[in-house]
């Protein structure tokens, strides 16, 4: 029975890295299931066997990333010591750069983008303790969340050239920034 789990499993992570290969050069309308089965070695029947469609795929995908993701920010929004935050965020974005560079670039998927910005919206509103509809205060959340979410998305498409530590310090200033006129 063991062997039988640990086979399928690895029949899904086959699927799952062929498709990954495939996105990471081509936006997904241009992915079929065809391609990815042939480029995992199996028939189509079997991709169906894990996965309704390509964006089911992918889906799963993201939603893995959303998980670790909520974790991180949970952590976080709990914590009140600046090196504990620089610290998780870091792991974050270190052990999750190519599948989020890939997420967030050119090719990927708009509603993950809204998924990763409301979680850090979500965070920045605990951490600095604002509660309010105002509607200036709102939209300015929004700016600040989306910068975040921009400024993560250069340091994953130029982590050759951008140091990861200068990325947080430059968001940490401008956070606090945000916070002195609020």
């Amino acid at each position: 029975m063991a062997k039988h789990i640990e086979k399928t499993q690895q029949t899904k992570e086959k699927l799952i890295n062929a498709f990954w290969e495939l996105y990471c050069e081509n936006k997904i309308e241009k992915i079929t299931v065809k391609a990815i089965t042939d480029k995992a070695g199996y028939y189509r029947s079997t991709f169906y066997e894990y996965f309704s469609d390509v964006y089911g795929l992918l889906e799963e995908i993201e939603n893995n990333l959303l998980k670790k993701h909520r974790s991180t920010m949970e952590e976080i929004c709990e914590t009140k010591d600046l090196s504990r935050v620089k610290e998780l965020a870091f792991g974050f974005c270190k052990e999750n750069a190519e599948v989020s560079a890939i997420l967030l670039g050119p090719n990927g998927d708009p509603e993950f983008y809204s998924s990763i910005k409301k979680h850090i919206l979500r965070c920045i509103k605990e951490i600095l303790h604002i509660d309010s509809d105002n509607k200036e205060i709102q939209i300015s959340l929004e700016i600040v969340s989306g910068a975040i979410i921009s400024a993560l998305t250069y340091w994953y498409q130029n982590q050759d050239t951008v140091d990861l530590q200068e990325l947080f310090n430059t968001v940490i200033r401008f956070t606090k920034i945000f916070k002195i006129l609020f």
